[in-house]
């Protein structure tokens, strides 16, 4: 038999998951405002720093998506080249979740930002610091600089008719994105530790030719990268022959 201070303590959980429920609404209506007027005011300035630091732009602004739906990718843990899956005792591919903070959206030119709390909490808390404190805004152009990378490796993939490419050259399409986010930020610690699994190959593997030679470099290891290639031997033969190309 529940007693009247088992009703008052039921009642009471009750009272207090709902106070959290809404609480966690609110947070991700400000998460989702915050996120959405931040993109909107630095995302020019941002095209405008990777056009002249790297070289790197596209005609016009993308469209702009905000979602506050969580998105969890399942992916496969890939060995240090970032060629294959690892496999399990069983010879099973070793999955990994990875939680979604955004994405390129080729299909219609635009960026899509995942601004649910429960989604990213790690990019949203930082906006919120961001926003809050003056001068700690690089984890968050950090995220924006990773996607107008991958909108730019579309782009000159289209250009040169390589539907695909960042498919089959995954590690090097994510390789790339990343070395820009260091590049522009100076942040490479943080960016390395929210990478999605296989990613560091590609880093690794890329880093000093986008560093080097910014959208040539870029240029190059898209019309050049062979599917399946030794990332350490592409790596050496793309260095000599950019630097023979620009006569260092």
């Amino acid at each position: 038999m529940i007693t009247k201070r088992g009703v008052a303590i039921i009642a009471s959980v009750g009272l207090l998951a709902l106070s959290y429920g809404a609480l966690q609404l609110n947070r991700n209506s400000v998460y989702y405002s915050m996120t959405k007027s931040y993109v909107e005011r630095n995302l020019e300035h941002i095209m405008a720093e990777q056009k002249a630091r790297l070289g790197i732009s596209c005609a016009g602004e993308p469209l702009l998506h905000f979602e506050k739906s969580p998105i969890i990718l399942t992916t496969y843990v890939l060995n240090k080249e970032g060629t294959k899956p690892i496999l399990d005792k069983r010879g099973r591919p070793v999955k990994a979740k990875m939680i979604l903070e955004a994405n390129y959206i080729p299909a219609d030119d635009s960026l899509m930002f995942y601004t649910s709390e429960v989604s990213t909490p790690g990019l949203l808390d930082r906006i919120v610091r961001a926003v809050t404190f003056s001068g700690k805004t690089r984890p968050v152009d950090g995220t924006i600089n990773h996607e107008l990378a991958h909108r730019y490796t579309d782009a000159v993939c289209k250009s040169l008719g390589k539907k695909g490419w960042a498919l089959a050259n995954q590690s090097l399409s994510e390789g790339i994105a990343l070395s820009v986010e260091v590049l522009m930020t100076g942040n490479e610690a943080e960016s390395l530790n929210e990478i999605p699994p296989g990613s560091i190959a590609g880093y690794n593997a890329v880093k000093e030719i986008v560093a080097g030679y910014g959208r040539q470099g870029i240029d190059y290891i898209i019309q050049n990268a062979v599917p399946g290639e030794d990332l350490t031997q592409f790596k050496e033969r793309a260095l000599n022959d950019l630097a023979m190309m620009s006569g260092r």
